[in-house]
């Protein structure tokens, strides 16, 4: 999952496919926004391959709202699956962001360091 970092419309391409023996229907895919699931995958049912597909996306999300993407093999009979996402745009975290996350994460990594080094020095000297 992802959180969006600003305001505004949030653009994908997806591929959909699958090598379930009974097509798309079995193993459903899609995007989700705050635990709203939308399904992009066809609902087709047939043989290995039966409801691949593929499209663009436009999306309007606001800052803060969480949101990912899904497959759902429910049964993977002869495999399951997959969505591929590529040339998203839009309101995805910025690298930045990122970056001071984890600057953060790496401080607070440190300091653990520091302070687990402080406790075995105090039990040597006892």
């Amino acid at each position: 999952m992802a959180i969006a970092s600003t305001s505004g419309p949030l653009t994908f391409n997806w591929t959909y496919t699958t090598n379930d023996c009974c097509g798309a229907h079995w193993d459903p895919a899609g995007y989700v926004i705050n635990d709203v699931f939308t399904q992009l995958s066809a609902d087709v049912q047939g043989g290995v391959g039966a409801g691949n597909g593929s499209g663009v996306v436009t999306l309007n999300v606001l800052a803060g709202q969480d949101f990912g993407f899904f497959v759902n093999s429910i049964d993977a009979i002869q495999g399951r699956a997959d969505i591929a996402v590529n040339g998203m745009t839009g309101a995805v975290p910025e690298p930045s962001t990122w970056a001071m996350m984890l600057i953060g994460f790496a401080g607070l990594g440190f300091l653990s360091f520091r302070r687990s080094k402080q406790r075995s020095a105090a039990l040597v000297q006892a």
